[in-house]
């Protein structure tokens, strides 16, 4: 599910803590800056974790998956959903998280598997910075808001919504990072195939072609999502 490592930060190298492999997890386990957690998660099952923000700070944060497809939900405290992401990566890349609080709370992070017969894999999930958000923060999390949501509605067969959402994604993406951007390739990518899939292949291509030359500078010729954007093109 990829797309994209929105901003770098510099950080002290911390040890990776490895959390217990239990297939089902009730309570949350607190996730600390710096403090990365790698476990095992198996079909159908769902992991919780706990991050306390103060009003105004941005969680930046990353899933990152490996040989498992997971879908990364962040709830208030309420209970209440206020992100979902589930990149078009299939089982192996990230899933990036930035949110910015509105209000001092504790957040849960909940990371799922969806199909009970899935095959278990690992993921990593490491908060990478919490600080006070910028107004460009702010953009980049409506961004990855819109962009979690068109994915979703994509999946659950609402393509008109889903395209909605993927444009309004893509002019924020564009506005703050520019056009060019190595994370724009991913949002480029799925809005192509959001049109494509709903027979506007004249919208879809220059999508394509735009994700395809992003994908050959940034990974190189050889590179899974550059034979991705390749196989799209070709379609």
């Amino acid at each position: 599910t990829a797309i994209l490592g929105v901003l770098l930060f510099v950080f002290p190298v911390c040890a990776q803590s490895r959390a217990p492999d239990s297939p089902t997890a009730d309570h949350a386990i607190a996730l600390e800056v710096g403090k990365p957690v790698e476990r095992e998660i198996g079909g159908g099952a769902t992991h919780r974790y706990s991050i306390r923000l103060e009003p105004g700070q941005l969680l930046d944060a990353t899933v990152e998956q490996k040989g498992v497809d997971v879908e990364v939900v962040l709830l208030d405290s309420d209970g209440k959903t206020v992100l979902a992401v589930d990149s078009p990566n299939g089982a192996n890349g990230p899933e990036p998280v930035l949110f910015v609080a509105e209000t001092g709370d504790v957040i849960t992070l909940v990371i799922r598997t969806l199909e009970p017969a899935q095959n278990s894999g690992r993921y990593e999930a490491r908060i990478n910075e919490i600080r006070p958000a910028t107004e460009k923060d702010r953009q980049l999390g409506e961004a990855t808001r819109l962009f979690g949501q068109s994915v979703l509605l994509s999946s659950a067969g609402e393509s008109g919504s889903a395209i909605l959402a993927g444009e309004r994604a893509l002019t924020l993406y564009e506005q703050v990072l520019g056009l060019d951007h190595r994370d724009i390739a991913t949002p480029l990518n799925s809005l192509g195939a959001l049109y494509r899939n709903h027979g506007d292949y004249a919208k879809a291509e220059p999508l394509f072609a735009r994700s395809l030359a992003i994908r050959e500078r940034e990974y190189g010729l050889d590179h899974v999502t550059v034979a991705e954007s390749l196989s799209n093109l070709a379609l």
